[in-house]
């Protein structure tokens, strides 16, 4: 381990991992609910709150929890990229 001692006038704020850091903080919640995305909308291809789930858009949608849609979508050690498309261009 480096034990090299650092002046604290000689360091700088490093805003792009604060601002990276900022945009991971909001990530993983719905941005009309506040609730967590832990369900998976097979008929839209996207991450869904629970709210949004029973909402008339998703109703009638086949809806998976997270971890089972990533095994579901999972062959061998690739991912299968079809449902997941939509949602994974969203995050880009």
């Amino acid at each position: 381990m480096c034990r090299a001692r650092i002046l604290k006038e000689n360091l700088r704020p490093n805003w792009d991992l604060a601002r990276l850091a900022e945009l991971f903080k909001d990530w993983n919640l719905c941005k009309k609910h506040q609730e967590k995305l832990n369900l998976f909308c097979e008929e839209d291809g996207e991450t869904v709150c629970v709210v949004c789930e029973r909402s008339p858009e998703h109703r009638s949608h086949p809806v998976l929890l997270m971890e089972e849609a990533a095994q579901k979508y999972q062959v061998g050690n690739t991912l299968d990229l079809g449902s997941f498309g939509p949602f994974l261009r969203s995050l880009i």
